[in-house]
């Protein structure tokens, strides 16, 4: 079958990948008219939408193409999207937008997910993949491993909640030319490992596009002519594979030996794209909540929002392996994504806050997760107070501190999507907490009802942390120490079956275990270390470092450690400036606990992998010595474990009992030149990524059992998401303490509410996060008219039995499910 594999932007921006589709395509259709045989696959919705905007004549041709059989529509998602990065509902959106989009526009529903040069697939996706109409998936970047080849082309991969898809991995590139080598050599690997004689081929140019060359049509036709192959669609050729069944049968992720880098490559443009999915998963509850009360809900804003975010989730993009300019317009892109979010949360709590009782005064505390919830708020001090102290809407005074402009305090029992009113008011002092700070022999000491933690003053470490209701340290040495390490490219490690060197690939690959002398850490010079806040609400610890490279200005390190009254989580804040040239920061976090897994949050659920290190790993286990997670990964003796959170770091490692996340790295920006020049052994002339000032925020939570008792998903959702302060209320019906909707039990995650794709109805979504089967219940402010279970595009589906304001279903472990439910507007229940 042709393909022109066409990357939304690489090499290249995006404004140029629209002149590449529209000659492609152009290309393509002409070559139509000369050879009548020929079938072609194109994926990604967002170039039939530029399609649609730019040269609707060529939209229409293809739509006719369609109807025939002889271009097939294939991915179904907006782009081909990086997958180990964006959040589970990213992953849901780029099929939800691109399914509807190319079923209104082009005419059809796609069934075969294209993810053909993506970087790597998490265990989860069968399961997105599948209630969301995609039976098939096709990659070929498995070929890239650098350890242990991958064993199968043709298999069954299912995910941990039990749902399958048919996979293809196919034995050579995308660009094919049908030389006769080339076919015999891809032939013999599927005979040998599946006895199969039919292979689909994936003939044209790749990359930049640019159809297929008219020396290989002419082969294919000559091909067509002896008998020896056909023209087919994907999805025609994977039917034919399933018919026959007895493929054998993959679980787990798809890692990918290669590209290691890439979880950490372009740090600010993951942190913005994290910021985005937040907001704009709060955005739509919120809109839904205001909807629900008589509000409006900005449907076309946040469809375009979610399309733009969608678009800077393609792979090149959102890993960190293109060209300066195209960063320059994403952050540009990010930026006002989130700036949309944000404005629609201000419209929304805006008509919420008019709904409730109270004036002007009144101080709002919206929750947007569906538990009650305990968290640090901040918000802006009012003009005529001048020593402000909030007290809650009962009339109890709470340990309030003066930030700045803006005041600091801990709201507790904050109803699930819902609010709790407070007030500030002006009080001579704040009530006191159980946060204390206070120096003992060397060490700053911050204690709360929770935790007590040691701060070396000599080198700004954590040197002791005792968790309280366990009874147990959870840190006893240093932890919280800056590692930087050598990360230049060598020569050396190639891909077991396409044969590159990593050399070439400086922005995707990580290099530190690579380095002739070994491996060279270096850690950062501690200027100082002092108490910068000392509470009653935050109590912050500053120690400040400076890093020395030959022939780079100096980088510098602002490391806080954090401690919040009444809550058990141990908080870090890295401020950088940073310069370094080929090297690679990580935060080394050694714990009191041995362990031979780990769990990371993976896109709606989690992945376990065993330390690279132990002597019981194997080849295949030891290559994941850089690994890619997302708001959480749990390092747990089955006994007790600590929780690491982040707000907007991927690339990850842990041994035994140290964990270590991956902070920064500083490779070459890609580009022609580059790649020229690496070949011949020269070094590029441009600047490295990532120079300058960054931020990242994470922090340590101790917990009895394992990650589901931690419960480390919830607490991943509370770290990212957080209390939003809402000044001013209308006089209106609401109450001052409300609650929308809740789910339980607390390994029940409900991550959506919005206004469904068509019709007035409220979709929720959620999903089991802990790996236990359980009966998850959904409250309701008030009797839904009917609610029915359907598939991720919100379609087809069973009823779902009502029992007044309560939802009952059952989840099996790691499970997704997605109901649609009538609820009309309205205050009463």
């Amino acid at each position: 079958m042709g393909h022109s594999h066409i990357d939304a932007a690489w090499l290249w921006p995006l404004e140029e990948t629209l002149e590449v589709c529209i000659e492609t395509f152009q290309s393509v259709l002409e070559a139509m008219e000369r050879h009548r045989e020929l079938i072609y696959a194109q994926s990604s919705a967002q170039y039939y939408a530029w399609m649609e905007e730019h040269h609707p004549e060529l939209l229409e041709e293809i739509r006719r193409r369609v109807a025939e059989g002889r271009w097939e529509v294939v991915g179904g998602m907006w782009v081909e999207a990086d997958c180990n990065i964006p959040s589970g509902e990213s992953l849901v959106r780029q099929i939800l937008h691109g399914k509807r989009y190319l079923r209104r526009m082009v005419g059809c529903d796609v069934e075969v997910a294209w993810l053909i040069d993506s970087f790597g697939f998490p265990a989860t996706l069968p399961q997105i993949l599948s209630k969301a109409g995609l039976r098939y998936f096709i990659t070929q970047k498995l070929r890239w491993n650098d350890s242990t080849a991958f064993p199968h082309n043709i298999f069954r991969w299912r995910s941990p909640e039990g749902s399958e898809v048919l996979a293809y991995q196919t034995p050579g590139g995308y660009h094919e030319t049908l030389e006769q080598e080339r076919i015999e050599e891809q032939l013999g690997v599927l005979r040998r490992r599946h006895r199969l004689v039919e292979l689909l081929l994936l003939i044209g140019e790749g990359d930049h596009g640019g159809g297929i060359p008219e020396e290989t049509l002419e082969r294919a036709d000559r091909l067509l002519r002896e008998g020896e192959a056909t023209y087919t669609r994907a999805v025609d050729y994977l039917r034919s594979l399933e018919g026959r069944g007895g493929w054998p049968l993959h679980v787990g992720e798809l890692y990918l030996q290669y590209h290691r880098g890439v979880y950490t490559s372009q740090v600010e443009v993951k942190r913005l794209n994290r910021r985005c999915e937040v907001f704009l998963e709060m955005a739509e509850k919120l809109s839904t909540m205001a909807m629900l009360l008589g509000g409006r809900y900005p449907v076309e804003r946040l469809e375009g929002l979610w399309r733009l975010l969608l678009l800077n989730q393609f792979h090149d993009i959102l890993s960190g392996t293109t060209i300066e300019e195209v960063y320059e317009r994403a952050v540009r892109d990010l930026e006002a994504v989130e700036g949309g979010a944000r404005e629609i949360i201000a419209e929304a709590l805006g008509f919420i806050a008019g709904e409730i009782e109270g004036d002007g005064d009144t101080l709002l505390v919206f929750n947007t997760l569906s538990w009650r919830r305990d968290g640090l708020v901040e918000a802006a001090i009012p003009e005529d107070v001048e020593s402000p102290v909030v007290v809650d809407h009962e009339g109890r005074r709470l340990p309030t501190q003066r930030a700045g402009p803006r005041l600091l305090f801990v709201a507790r029992g904050v109803p699930p999507l819902g609010y709790k009113a407070y007030r500030v008011m002006e009080g001579a002092e704040s009530p006191s907490s159980g946060l204390e700070v206070r120096v003992e022999e060397g060490r700053i000491v911050l204690e709360n009802e929770h935790l007590e933690v040691h701060i070396d003053e000599g080198s700004g470490h954590v040197v002791y942390a005792y968790d309280k209701g366990n009874g147990r340290a959870f840190i006893d040495g240093e932890a919280n120490v800056l590692e930087v390490y050598v990360d230049e490219p060598r020569w050396g490690r190639r891909c077991l079956e396409a044969g590159y060197d990593a050399a070439l690939f400086d922005a995707w690959e990580v290099y530190i275990y690579q380095q002739p002398e070994g491996v060279q850490r270096e850690e950062p010079r501690c200027l100082g270390v002092r108490v910068r806040e000392g509470g009653p609400v935050r109590a912050v610890v500053e120690a400040e470092y400076l890093y020395r490279q030959e022939g780079r200005p100096d980088s510098r390190f602002w490391v806080e450690t954090l401690l919040l009254e009444g809550l058990p989580l141990l908080l870090f804040r890295v401020k950088a400036d940073w310069h370094g040239w080929h090297r690679l920061v990580k935060v080394s976090l050694p714990l009191s606990l041995e362990a031979e897994y780990t769990v990371y949050e993976a896109p709606y659920g989690c992945v376990t992998r065993r330390n690279p290190y132990s002597p019981r790993a194997t080849l295949e286990e030891r290559a994941k010595y850089e690994v890619p997670g997302q708001r959480w990964l749990d390092h747990s003796d089955g006994e007790y474990g600590v929780t690491l959170l982040n707000d907007g770091r991927y690339g990850f490692d842990a041994s035994g009992s140290v964990v270590r996340m991956t902070l920064l790295r500083s490779p070459t920006y890609p580009s022609l030149k580059a790649f020229r020049m690496i070949a011949r052994g020269e070094s590029p002339p441009s600047e490295p990524m990532d120079q300058g000032l960054h931020e990242v925020s994470y922090a340590l939570h101790p917990h009895r059992g394992d990650y589901g008792e931690g419960p480390s998903a919830r607490w991943g959702y509370e770290f990212n998401h957080p209390l939003l302060p809402h000044r001013g209320a209308g006089g209106g019906p609401l109450p001052a303490e409300f609650s929308l909707l809740s789910a339980e039990p607390e390994n029940v995650i409900l991550t959506v509410a919005k206004r469904a794709e068509e019709g007035g109805d409220v979709v929720l979504r959620l999903y089991e996060a802990s790996g236990r089967r359980c009966e998850a219940e959904v409250h309701l402010f008030r009797p839904p008219e009917r609610c029915r279970e359907t598939d991720l595009l919100e379609e087809g589906g069973r009823p779902v039995a009502v029992d007044g304001c309560l939802l009952r279903l059952k989840l099996r472990p790691h499970e997704i499910k997605t109901l649609r439910l009538s609820l009309p507007p309205g205050h009463q229940p």
